[in-house]
């Protein structure tokens, strides 16, 4: 695969090709969300003509609050708020990006895991959720999970749940776009100026408190290109093995 072709691209702080996988990664070093997303809008259009193979891009944003047009109005931030806004084409709410956070934005051929047929998006959330999930516990010992009906990955409890990592994607063409954003040690205080995904602030958290909530020891925190290494090998493993052909609806019996 070549690396992705743009002029007003950074060089990415790592390029690497994890042999036998099929999808490469590339992890920038801290930049705007708006530089970001353009480096991910080029690669897409590569992707589309075949220029480049699937791939995923690590991102470390400046602080943003970014939100998608659904967003209920009570869910933004007051018109005081500091923090940039940003309003974007993805699926999902409002969300922030920003330092100790871990971006990443698959941009994949959806349609090399669907039999020809046009892809469930659903399958691919899936496949991001389990991805992050495997890293999680494989890595760190957290329980992690995913509940319906709120998109990302959590840890706790059913009964007191937290929200480690959001996701909200798009697709052009059926080369996917955007993608997860996973709490590696942000400070989560940027979250309580409005709703994250339509949520309590409270309930997010991050790899950081988690690790000190269980007593396991924030020395094994990751910096956030060992975590997009590592992150990736599971989601490549994830992706792989995932379908995204639709689910046939199942019809009860008379």
């Amino acid at each position: 695969m070549n690396p992705i072709n743009n002029s007003i691209a950074p060089e990415p702080a790592e390029f690497g090709i994890l042999a036998m996988t099929g999808i490469t990664h590339e992890f920038y070093d801290r930049n705007s969300y708006v530089e970001g997303v353009a480096i991910m809008e080029e690669a897409q259009r590569q992707r589309r003509e075949g220029t480049i193979g699937d791939t995923i891009l690590y991102f470390e944003h400046q602080p943003v609050i970014t939100y998608g047009r659904a967003t209920p109005t009570e869910d933004m931030p007051p018109e005081d708020c500091e923090t940039p806004l940003v309003e974007v084409a993805r699926g999902g709410l409002a969300t922030w990006h920003g330092p100790g956070q871990l971006i990443g934005y698959p941009v994949i051929d959806l349609t090399r895991r669907s039999n020809g047929t046009s892809p469930d998006i659903h399958q691919y959330l899936r496949a991001l959720e389990d991805g992050l999930r495997a890293y999680l516990e494989n890595n760190f010992g957290l329980k992690a999970f995913n509940r319906p009906g709120h998109t990302g990955v959590w840890v706790g409890n059913e009964a007191s749940p937290r929200k480690i990592a959001s996701i909200g994607i798009s697709a052009r063409r059926w080369i996917s776009g955007h993608g997860f954003a996973l709490n590696i040690h942000p400070d989560l205080r940027a979250f309580r100026s409005f709703k994250p995904c339509g949520l309590n602030p409270a309930v997010m958290t991050s790899l950081e408190r988690e690790l000190r909530r269980s007593r396991r020891g924030v020395r094994r925190l990751p910096t956030l290109s060992q975590a997009a290494r590592t992150v990736h090998v599971y989601l490549t493993e994830s992706l792989r093995a995932a379908d995204f052909s639709p689910k046939p609806t199942e019809t009860p019996e008379p």
